[in-house]
């Protein structure tokens, strides 16, 4: 599998601008990894001072949702819909031994393979970017 998660990266980086949020079994765990892994990765994009992100998850999501928006407002960002300059969308999809995480910034995309060890997840690299074409 570690072989064949740069291709994955590739191909899932590839279209996720049009993307719509939706989030495939995860453990209250795992919620934690991949909150602050995605809140790290807004870090390095955009500043809490550049405005409010609007966070687009889907509506069945009741474990991540909550963790990435408590990360975000931890780190200094505002959380909003109406007045929101940023927006954010995420997708996580299972794989045999991991995870892959897909999201949208803007107009941009990322993704990031994260690795199930012994239950354990963690990351397996950085979030691969990708800026949107103008």
């Amino acid at each position: 599998m570690r072989k064949t998660v740069p291709l994955l990266l590739l191909l899932a980086s590839g279209c996720a601008s049009g993307m719509r949020s939706y989030v495939e079994t995860i453990t209250p765990d795992d919620t934690k990894t991949i909150g602050e892994g995605i809140v790290a990765f807004v870090r390095s994009r955009e500043s809490p001072a550049s405005g409010a992100i609007a966070l687009e998850g889907p509506a069945n999501d009741g474990l991540l949702a909550p963790e990435i928006q408590s990360e975000l407002e931890a780190a200094g960002y505002k959380v909003g819909n109406g007045d929101a300059r940023h927006r954010l969308r995420y997708q996580v999809t299972a794989l045999d031994d991991g995870l892959l995480v897909r999201l949208s910034l803007d107009d941009g995309d990322a993704a990031r393979f994260y690795q199930r060890d012994f239950g354990k997840l963690s990351p397996s690299g950085p979030f691969t970017f990708r800026e949107a074409a103008e």
